[in-house]
């Protein structure tokens, strides 16, 4: 009964369900393989983005102590955001699993992204493939050590507004890939 393309609702639903995931399944490679997905869903306005992407964070909100992460945020915070979305879980016969997972569900790239910020799109780009993660913080002496960050990205955007937001250089780097 939703009003909106199959393809969005299709791929909400793959992006949810990959979220809801974590770390708990993966594929055996060189090295594990998550399902970690970074999903736009770009159309003109009122195609039914924002409404399919509130159906999968609504979905998503009844999972219990999952976290999801703030809309609007710097990449500083982001981090600080990660840091407390720590999982372990306890594997019969094996070492604990230990990550951080975190969902971004946001119906526009601009309220999560204010403008292309290089430190932000640089961080999303490293945290797509789950590897260590650490960062000093200076003027907090904070430092700051994750060991297998994880996010998963559900954004909708309008096609001018992508356009506006991404420079002409970005489309060559990893983050749109």
């Amino acid at each position: 009964g939703l009003d909106s393309p199959e393809i969005f609702r299709r791929w909400t639903a793959i992006s949810t369900i990959s979220a809801a995931l974590e770390q708990k399944v993966w594929i055996k490679t060189t090295r594990p393989l998550y399902a970690n997905l970074y999903v736009f869903l770009i159309a003109h306005p009122g195609v039914g983005k924002t409404r399919t992407i509130f159906e999968g964070k609504a979905y998503i909100q009844h999972l219990p102590e999952f976290h999801l992460a703030p809309i609007s945020m710097t990449f500083a915070s982001l981090v600080d955001s990660l840091v407390k979305a720590k999982r372990v879980l306890i594997r019969p016969n094996d070492d604990p699993l230990e990550y951080n997972s975190m969902f971004i569900c946001a119906d526009e790239l601009g309220t999560f992204i204010h403008k292309y910020d290089n430190e932000m799109i640089d961080g999303l780009s490293h945290f797509y493939d789950p590897g260590p993660y650490q960062q000093v913080r200076r003027t907090s002496d904070i430092n700051i050590k994750i060991k297998s960050p994880q996010l998963n990205l559900l954004c909708g955007s309008t096609p001018q507004n992508l356009t506006d937001f991404m420079p002409e250089k970005a489309w060559g780097q990893g983050f749109t890939s």
